[in-house]
């Protein structure tokens, strides 16, 4: 894709591609529709009414299902600074789809066979996260500030599995929105005691569901070729 893409253009390339998009204000983050989110598509006539209409609409991105992706948003020095540290710890993360925002950059993950729900701040300071539910602005929208929405000169030409060591934070960040894990003390019981009559099924489904958290993000889904083959970098 080029620099000098329109919003139209790219809202059609990218629907071409399976990625559901709808408009935002002009230099904004607001939907320009009267639902929002709710009227993210892939049909090339309403996207093209929306845009004639108004040509320097915003392009949103409906991440999660409904695209096969979901975005790591790297917000500003905080977010670098986390990210780093993150690094440091558990490994790079792998090149995927890269784009650089008004105030930091968005890293596009290929969805697995679980969902991947909105989070802000929760993975580490100045990380969120946009899945199922959420949205993203894509190039050439203007952010705020003025400054465009470009694709990384260092993006790759298609999605990435997330690592490991990232899913696993995922799902630790999304156990702990709102209802607590169980203790390690149930996960000692669980594994080194004898599981009585009547608790054989809950106890699997225990244990099965603690081995499956880390592929929140792993599994590759179905997407289609297209999607695959797009030209992410300018």
């Amino acid at each position: 894709m080029t620099t000098t893409a329109t919003p139209l253009a790219t809202a059609i390339g990218l629907a071409q591609r399976g990625l559901a998009v709808f408009p935002c204000q002009p230099r904004g983050k607001t939907p320009a529709t009267a639902r929002g989110l709710l009227d993210a598509t892939t049909d090339i006539e309403r996207i093209s009414s929306w845009w004639r209409a108004v040509p320097d609409l915003n392009v949103a991105i409906a991440t999660g299902a409904v695209s096969g992706f979901w975005v790591v948003d790297v917000d500003g020095d905080d977010g670098e600074t986390s990210l780093r540290k993150l690094e440091a710890e558990h490994g790079p993360l792998p090149p995927t789809i890269e784009v650089i925002t008004g105030k930091g950059r968005h890293l596009y993950f290929r969805i697995g066979e679980h969902s991947v729900k909105n989070s802000v701040g929760q993975v580490a300071p100045g990380i969120d996260v946009r899945g199922d539910g959420g949205y993203v602005l894509g190039p050439p929208s203007i952010h705020p500030s003025g400054r465009a929405y470009a694709w990384s000169v260092d993006s790759a030409s298609e999605f990435a599995d997330a690592p490991d060591w990232l899913c696993t934070l995922l799902a630790n960040s999304s156990s702990n929105n709102g209802a607590k894990g169980k203790p390690q003390e149930h996960w000692h019981r669980i594994l080194t005691n004898t599981v009585r009559n009547g608790e054989r099924n809950s106890a699997l489904t225990s244990i099965c569901g603690k081995r499956e958290f880390p592929r929140l993000c792993q599994t590759r889904s179905y997407m289609p070729p297209a999607v695959q083959q797009f030209q992410w970098r300018q």
